[in-house]
């Protein structure tokens, strides 16, 4: 038997295929149809699960907000936090993407394989710690110097809104980054 390059490179692109529909949280057998050949029911079938977790653990953010909004002091607190919400989603999101390459990279060049989870868990902690550091001093000098909104509770103090924020986007940065390690992992065993 003969195998050419153009067929190492179609195993290549079949398992790199497989490899990032089950990353990206799409369950089922991986399709080898084209994309316009597979009813959209199966697409939905294969999405619906993450789709609806992810929401779900919104919801549950949602609720816990909903609480603390009941006293008007902490409400009015929570309403200054809000401006704040873009930022820390959007800085926790990239570094979880950042961490999901990462790994994907890894595992893709066969530098890791699955049952390295506490190695790769270990690595993650320590580079988004000192991520989380990094950030922290722009956060909450940048924090600081912006203030409370007008409105808010006198024991809003400025240091202590920037310290709420601060701690807030470190400790999201290092879920997001161990998270996004942690499901390439789980995708690949």
């Amino acid at each position: 038997v003969i195998v050419t390059h153009d067929d190492r490179l179609d195993v290549v692109r079949e398992e790199e295929a497989e490899d990032i529909e089950h990353f990206m949280g799409m369950t089922g057998p991986v399709q080898e149809r084209p994309y316009l050949q597979i009813p959209f029911w199966v697409h939905y079938r294969r999405r619906v699960t993450w789709i609806v977790g992810l929401l779900a653990v919104g919801l549950s953010s949602s609720a816990v907000l909903k609480y603390y909004e009941a006293s008007d002091s902490i409400g009015r607190m929570y309403q200054a936090l809000t401006i704040y919400i873009p930022m820390l989603i959007n800085t926790g999101g990239n570094a979880g993407q950042q961490s999901v390459t990462t790994v994907m990279r890894a595992l893709i060049l066969e530098e890791i394989k699955p049952h390295d989870v506490t190695r790769v868990v270990l690595r993650e902690l320590g580079s988004s710690t000192l991520l989380a550091l990094s950030v922290a001093l722009v956060v909450y000098f940048g924090v600081l110097a912006l203030g409370p909104p007008q409105g808010s509770p006198p024991e809003l103090t400025p240091a202590f809104l920037a310290g709420i924020v601060t701690l807030a986007l470190g400790v999201h940065i290092v879920v997001s980054a161990l998270v996004g390690a942690l499901l390439p992992l789980a995708a690949a065993r």
